[in-house]
């Protein structure tokens, strides 16, 4: 009987532990809202590309992450907005919009 209650008690806390756990790298992720930059390189065969940011960092950015923008109509040198996440292999633009001038 006793052996039941732990196991029930652990499976309960187990449970706490992957939601808590779960819920504070979800938050993680975002990492900047807002940003400013302009187009620096595009990669177009294989679907990418890096934005300069305004503070100077180069931001990775994939096609899927375009909101409103055709990749193939992309230019070096158009102004965008974004927000950074962190990927797997470090940062990365998402909700990527052009800045109309």
């Amino acid at each position: 009987m006793v052996s039941l209650q732990v196991a029930a008690g652990f499976s309960n806390a187990l449970k706490v532990y992957r939601f808590l756990t779960y819920w504070s790298r979800k938050s993680l992720r975002k990492e900047l809202i807002g940003l400013k930059g302009t187009i620096e390189r595009i990669i177009r065969e294989r679907g990418f590309g890096f934005i300069s940011a305004e503070d100077g960092r180069e931001i990775f950015f994939h096609r899927s992450a375009l909101e409103g923008i055709d990749f193939d109509a992309l230019e070096e040198g158009n102004g965008v907005e974004f927000n950074v996440e962190r990927g797997p292999r470090g940062p990365r633009a998402v909700n990527v919009r052009m800045i109309k001038a």
